[in-house]
């Protein structure tokens, strides 16, 4: 940007980076009648770095905390459907936040997750829930600030601090299972005792060792008592907390029928 001092003096001038700064500087420029600004007006529009011996203030570095964090990486998702993603907020809303949400990003260590993970075991989840929560949003959400951003930005971590992080060791439960065709006979007695309709769904499963998805969403001309059959054409979804129609299942989904 070039002007002559005072409108006929000699020539002066600036170079900007920038369009939008050059323009900015005219104005002023032309403020001044065509004299070059004094330097508090150079410093108060941004153009300190124009004043001979200005120490510019150092710009704060933006902190950005894991709930920020987390949102936005949770809307960058492409693959998971609607309710995948509602889920997975839901367990960072109720199980994440409370105690990382705050916290910058970048400042979270290993001892931080791990004691995390000990509160969430001490509330009485179990280690599989514990498990899920870190694998399906967690881990992901420290994995992609270890990356640089979409223009190149440097990556908010060095390392993800649930890498190598064990989970931690809860109470172990035996699994009830049913060893013979009598334990199964109890249960299904009980079962018709107090709800006849819902043994009918146990039994199927217990039979066909199908999912419960998949079991209660069969109809009536799915099964086949006289071939000994059944035939799994959908499953029944959960859409915001609620069961909903079963969705049909792709052709190369289908499990055709089952013995």
């Amino acid at each position: 940007m070039k002007w002559r001092t005072g409108g006929s003096g000699p020539w002066d001038g600036e170079q900007f980076d920038r369009n939008g700064d050059a323009k900015r500087f005219k104005a002023l420029v032309e403020a001044h009648d065509h004299y070059r600004p004094p330097a508090e007006q150079l410093v108060e529009h941004g153009f300190g770095y124009l004043v001979p011996g200005h120490a510019p203030a150092p710009e704060e570095p933006t902190v950005m905390t894991f709930r920020e964090y987390a949102l936005s990486w949770l809307e960058t998702l492409t693959k998971p459907s609607v309710e995948t993603k509602r889920k997975y907020r839901e367990r960072l809303e109720k199980h994440v936040f409370p105690t990382l949400g705050d916290l910058p990003i970048d400042k979270i260590t290993r001892r931080v997750m791990r004691e995390w993970q000990t509160a969430l075991l001490a509330t009485g989840l179990s280690r599989k829930t514990i498990a899920n929560i870190r694998g399906e949003s967690v881990f992901p959400i420290f994995r992609a600030s270890c990356r640089p951003g979409e223009g190149e930005e440097p990556p908010l971590r060095s390392y993800n601090p649930l890498d190598g992080l064990a989970l931690p060791d809860g109470p172990r439960f035996e699994r009830d299972i049913l060893e013979t065709p009598e334990d199964a006979a109890i249960l299904l007695t009980a079962a018709y005792e107090v709800d006849p309709e819902a043994a009918d769904l146990i039994l199927t499963a217990l039979a066909t060792g199908l999912r419960w998805g998949e079991v209660a969403a069969l109809t009536p001309e799915a099964v086949r008592p006289h071939a000994g059959t059944v035939e799994v054409r959908q499953v029944l979804r959960k859409v915001n907390r609620r069961r909903c129609t079963p969705a049909r299942l792709l052709p190369s989904m289908m499990s055709g029928e089952s013995e």
